[in-house]
């Protein structure tokens, strides 16, 4: 909305915002009390960090193009997981067609996906580099560079906890045994 009709904003992040709320001692939620402390929040803001938001069209197309891909790789191991309970052999033909059709539209969507990357210079440039990496693949480099062009000015650790590979340590009761395990974020992870 801010981007569309060139109004100057900041945007705040919600940690950052519960954050200061907490700092000032303000527990209780509510659209006044919220409103206090942003107002509070602005005066800390210099004024040359507000300005029209820009919205970047390359990170969008590619950010929708691989929800899209996402969604079709979901619908293919859904159709891929019901095929194997079958037994009725009219029905594992008719889902076996399926699945073929949903492994050409995943396929499909994947192309496009490369197509819309190879058009643009600057997201082909990224690309490679990030296919010079040892273990980067092409849907990994994908993925990876639809996170840099959607959050960028984030750092390293933040796109390693984007996309959920950050190490979470996780204890049990009163055992001294732990697990570390990846969190659960979907949008890189299914990728590999």
């Amino acid at each position: 909305f801010c981007a569309e009709n060139s109004i100057k904003a900041y945007i705040i992040n919600p940690k950052q915002s519960h954050n200061f709320a907490r700092a000032l001692g303000i527990r209780p939620k509510n659209d006044k009390i919220d409103a206090r402390t942003l107002y509070k929040f602005h005066k800390l803001i210099d004024l040359k960090d507000i300005k029209v938001p820009k919205i970047d069209q390359q990170a969008k197309t590619l950010s929708s193009y691989l929800v899209s891909y996402e969604f079709a790789l979901k619908q293919r191991i859904s159709l891929s997981n019901h095929l194997e309970s079958l037994r009725d052999k009219r029905l594992i033909a008719l889902m076996k067609k399926d699945l073929k059709r949903a492994k050409k539209l995943e396929d499909k969507l994947f192309n496009d996906i490369l197509e819309y990357v190879k058009q643009n210079q600057n997201l082909k440039e990224d690309y490679q580099r990030l296919l010079t990496i040892s273990g980067v693949g092409d849907k990994t480099a994908i993925a990876l560079l639809t996170l840099f062009k959607t959050y960028q000015g984030t750092n390293r650790a933040q796109i390693t906890a984007l996309a959920g590979l950050d190490p979470v340590r996780r204890e049990s009761g009163t055992s001294v045994k732990y697990k570390v395990k990846n969190s659960d974020e979907q949008c890189v992870i299914s990728n590999l």
